[in-house]
């Protein structure tokens, strides 16, 4: 120091005479290190994440599960436009289609017959839809009474847990016409699949 007073290694300046402290004698003093930034905000994020694929999944899983009951009636009307007797028989409940009531020819003539009027129609924009209009829940007591008519006409043991009486509007466009018609069509999920009831459906 100019003055020769003793000061504070830490301090800058003497504070005698405000000379500047030599730089040789001043002892570096450390710095904390600095901390790392945790991405905090990320766990938040990734849980919010977690928690939509759950409902998602969860949606997607209601929605496949209930709208099963459409499987067979898309396989009826998709038989009536192909006039494949399979699309027929995948509506179907499997006691029917084993039994004598199933009248496999009758049911191919018909749907060669509207597979041939379709035909004629290949000049013209054709096509069949249907919009659900209602879906009523088919009540538990009557499910059991039709396991027992199936019983007793098929000798089959079956177990239906569910039911729907569901209401469409037919749509049928050939070009600019349109026609529509409303169906009722009884579909139960017997043995874990769905198909169309042949006692409460007019198939053809």
């Amino acid at each position: 120091m100019q003055c020769g007073k003793e000061i504070n290694d830490k301090d800058n300046h003497c504070q005698y005479c405000g000379a500047l402290q030599d730089p040789g004698f001043s002892e570096s003093i450390s710095q904390p290190p600095k901390e790392k930034k945790h991405n905090d905000h990320i766990v938040p994020i990734v849980a919010v994440c977690s928690v939509i694929l759950i409902i998602l999944i969860v949606i997607a899983n209601l929605t496949i599960f209930n709208n099963g009951y459409r499987k067979p009636i898309d396989c009826y009307f998709d038989a009536i436009e192909s006039g494949d007797i399979d699309d027929i028989e995948d509506a179907l409940p499997d006691y029917f289609i084993d039994s004598d009531y199933y009248d496999e020819d009758k049911i191919e003539k018909s749907l060669q017959l509207l597979s041939t009027g379709i035909s004629f129609l290949d000049n013209y924009d054709f096509d069949i839809s249907y919009k659900e209009l209602e879906k009523k829940e088919i009540d538990s007591d009557e499910l059991k009474k039709l396991e027992k008519k199936i019983k007793k006409q098929f000798k089959e043991d079956v177990d239906i847990d569910k039911g729907y009486e569901v209401k469409v509007n037919l749509v049928m466009e050939l070009g600019k016409i349109e026609e529509t018609k409303e169906l009722v069509i009884n579909v139960n999920k017997i043995d874990g699949d769905w198909c169309i009831d042949p006692f409460e459906t007019n198939l053809f």
